[in-house]
C-alpha cells in the first residue's frame, strides 16, 4: 500500500492560507517533496505508484495550477532555496551545532508557505503565518526526535 497519497496540509497551512490555488500547489510540492525525501533517505517504503503519481502531479498539474503561473517567478526561487537547504541538510550531521542547523534547514517550506501568505494577502498575514509555522514545528516535529533519527 502506498504511503504517498496527497495527505492534507497541517492545520497552521490551511488556516494561514486562504486562495485555494495556492493551497493546491502547497500540497502538490509537499507531497514531491515527501516522496523525493523518503527515495534519498530509504526510511520511508516508496511504491512504483507513488512515483508514478508524483511525476504526473509535477509534470501535469503543477504546471497548470494557476497560483504557480502567476507567481511563478518568486516561487521558483524560493523553492531552488528550499531544494539547495535541503541538500545542505543531508550534508554533514557530525557535530550537535550541524545537527542544528540541518534541523532548521530542513523546514524552509514554513517559508514558502510564509511566501504564499504574502503573495495572496499582506505582510501583517505574512508575519502570522510564519509564527503558526514555526510554533506547529517547534510542537510537532522536535530537534530531540530529529537528532535522534526519528
Amino acid at each position: 500500500m502506498s504511503n504517498h497519497t496527497l495527505r492534507p496540509l497541517s492545520p497552521w497551512m490551511t488556516e494561514s492560507v486562504k486562495d485555494l490555488e495556492a493551497l493546491e500547489f502547497l500540497t502538490l510540492v509537499l507531497n514531491a517533496i515527501e516522496v523525493w525525501d523518503d527515495i534519498i533517505d530509504q526510511d520511508n517504503r516508496v511504491t512504483p505508484d507513488d512515483i508514478n503519481n508524483v511525476f504526473s502531479q509535477l509534470l501535469l498539474k503543477l504546471p497548470a495550477n494557476e497560483f504557480y503561473q502567476r507567481h511563478y517567478t518568486a516561487l521558483a526561487g524560493m523553492i531552488v532555496v528550499m531544494i539547495t537547504s535541503w541538500h545542505t541538510s543531508n550534508a554533514d550531521h557530525s557535530t550537535d551545532e550541524s545537527q542544528a542547523h540541518a534541523y532548521t534547514l530542513r523546514k524552509e517550506f514554513i517559508n514558502l508557505v510564509v511566501l504564499c501568505v504574502a503573495l495572496t494577502s499582506n505582510f501583517a498575514d505574512a508575519r502570522a503565518a510564519s509564527l503558526r509555522g514555526w510554533t506547529d514545528s517547534a510542537s510537532n516535529d522536535s530537534f530531540n526526535e530529529f537528532s535522534r533519527g526519528e
